[in-house]
């Protein structure tokens, strides 16, 4: 008679461990997606839920950096603002999870031209 719940107990043990790999396995990559120019807007999908996300531009002249939140679907929404500058506009973005890993988007950017020298 004792052997029953500790029959169903591994039962139970087995099926959650079974859908847990399944779980792990299904899971996306992170990605972005240019939402708008100017402003810069940056769109991502596939991060864990809650993440902790840094986004990063990559430009000729300095980085601009912000840290997000994912969404509970794993989403990030980041706006860097107007683009002021000619020749500090991006030509890439870049976003870390802590879970989840990197993605990078292409940013197409104006050939920067110096001003001339007087």
């Amino acid at each position: 008679m004792t052997m029953r719940p500790l029959v169903a107990f591994l039962v139970v043990v087995a099926s959650a461990t079974t859908v847990a790999a399944a779980l792990a396995t299904n899971r996306t990559h992170p990605s972005l997606r240019l939402a708008s120019v100017n402003p810069l807007v940056i769109t991502g999908s596939g991060f864990q839920p809650g993440e902790r996300v840094t986004v990063t531009t990559l430009t000729t002249v300095r980085k601009k950096r912000v840290v997000v939140l994912a969404t509970a679907r794993g989403r990030i929404k980041v706006s860097f603002g107007k683009l002021t500058q000619p020749c500090a506009t991006p030509f890439a973005v870049r976003a870390m999870g802590a879970r989840s890993g990197v993605a990078l988007a292409r940013v197409a950017a104006q050939p920067c031209v110096p001003p001339p020298i007087q």
